[in-house]
């Protein structure tokens, strides 16, 4: 009689357990545990993620528009309004502008410019392909990145495009980052991202967190560069013959100030230790696994440092080196980065296009570009720059997949 009372004692101890555990509400992903700001001997503690903070979304409009800041001589003006997702653009030499509407998985082409170069036509040209993102024209062909398929499409003199084609398939699928970024190298060499699948941790298979390249043939190519993240905006310079991309830090990490967003020269072969290891080597101490076979010291000492980094969490989107003949001599070679906006940080950050001045084929410093669009308190914003792009003309191109615009930044001395 007593051992069947303990056998049934167990078995309620043993119940009541897995009905608190069954019962219990898993974390969610506000993450709400985590400990209040402190410092600790490894690092800043997380912040508590009800503390992240994104400001409201004003309208855009004339008057905000003239609101926004640029040096001397710049002005600028909407290009384009009432898009939807308005993400990376690509310039054709007929003028025709391409953009990206991933939200909606389209690409818009925007036409027959007026006087002050605004587009009068609008027409959806691809849709039902996945989740296009990336774009990059060559030539007379136009390039896209859906998340698991590279199309391309011809690009008749009008700017009209003929129906896309499978230029690469398949892709490793999508996780958490499925956008591709896109970037066209010498000879037609397409170099295009596949991000990071998980949030701050790598994925077993070598194919993430990587940029690969491609023959204009699309029959050869392969992995180029690892341990990048996620990595939107690229660009190839044309001086050093090297492809340069900016790499967002992962995110939900609770830290306003880490890990630090970075511009990386891209180079093969190299590893940027991701996700072990931040800007110029600092070791990530919120990545528990070490990389195999060492540890994360001893990896981040051998991986290739950023070239330049930002404030965590200002969210890099779009990069491109200035080759226009519009804007003053000194920004030739220079590189625009458009940053995002914060999401996940108590004080906002970001919300504009910078200037990286370049010396002798690498960054030296980071001017602000094109400010306004977050208000002086942080509370409110009308603007978030995504995509960039030289117009024809020299004109500097931004999109903004927040409030569905496309700005036109131009020069002229004296105004």
């Amino acid at each position: 009689m007593t051992r069947t009372y303990t056998y049934i004692l167990t078995f309620l101890v043993v119940l009541s357990a897995i009905l608190y555990f069954a019962l219990s509400e898993p974390p969610s992903p506000d993450n709400t545990s985590l400990p209040p700001l402190t410092q600790t001997a490894q690092g800043p503690a997380p912040i508590q993620a009800d503390n992240y903070f994104d400001p409201a979304r004003l309208p855009v409009t004339e008057e905000r528009i003239a609101s926004l800041k640029l040096p001397p001589g710049f002005q600028v003006s909407l290009f384009a309004k009432d898009l939807d997702n308005p993400s990376m653009l690509a310039v054709h030499r007929s003028g025709t502008v391409f953009v990206s509407q991933p939200n909606t998985n389209t690409v818009l082409a925007l036409r027959k410019r007026i006087q002050n170069g605004e587009p009068q036509e609008k027409e959806v040209v691809v849709k039902d392909l996945g989740r296009i993102y990336g774009l990059a024209v060559y030539r007379d062909f136009l390039y896209m990145a859906a998340t698991e398929t590279l199309y391309f499409s011809a690009i008749e003199p009008d700017g009209t495009l003929r129906s896309p084609r499978v230029f690469l398939s398949p892709l490793p699928p999508g996780g958490l980052h499925p956008n591709r970024s896109l970037a066209v190298g010498p000879n037609g060499t397409l170099y295009f991202s596949i991000n990071s699948f998980y949030n701050g941790k790598p994925h077993p298979k070598p194919e993430y967190s990587t940029v690969w390249n491609a023959a204009p043939d699309g029959k050869s190519g392969g992995i180029y560069a690892s341990g990048l993240g996620t990595t939107l905006g690229m660009d190839w310079d044309k001086t050093t013959q090297t492809l340069w991309g900016v790499e967002q830090g992962t995110d939900w990490t609770g830290l306003d100030d880490f890990p630090l967003e970075e511009l990386n020269q891209i180079l093969p072969g190299r590893h940027y230790g991701w996700p072990w290891c931040n800007g110029k080597g600092q070791v990530d101490f919120m990545v528990t696994d070490p990389p195999p076979g060492q540890s994360a010291e001893a990896f981040c000492q051998t991986a290739t440092p950023s070239a330049m980094t930002f404030t965590a969490h200002s969210g890099p989107v779009g990069f491109l080196f200035y080759t226009g003949e519009q804007f003053p001599k000194d920004y030739q070679h220079d590189g625009f980065v458009a940053l995002h906006g914060s999401l996940y940080r108590r004080e906002p950050v970001g919300y504009k296009v910078v200037r990286v001045r370049f010396k002798n084929g690498q960054p030296v410093e980071q001017e602000d570009f094109l400010t306004g669009f977050l208000s002086a308190d942080g509370q409110t914003k009308f603007g978030m720059p995504c995509g960039l792009a030289l117009d024809t003309d020299g004109a500097l191109l931004v999109s903004d997949d927040d409030n569905g615009a496309i700005y036109r930044i131009t020069y002229q001395p004296g105004h």
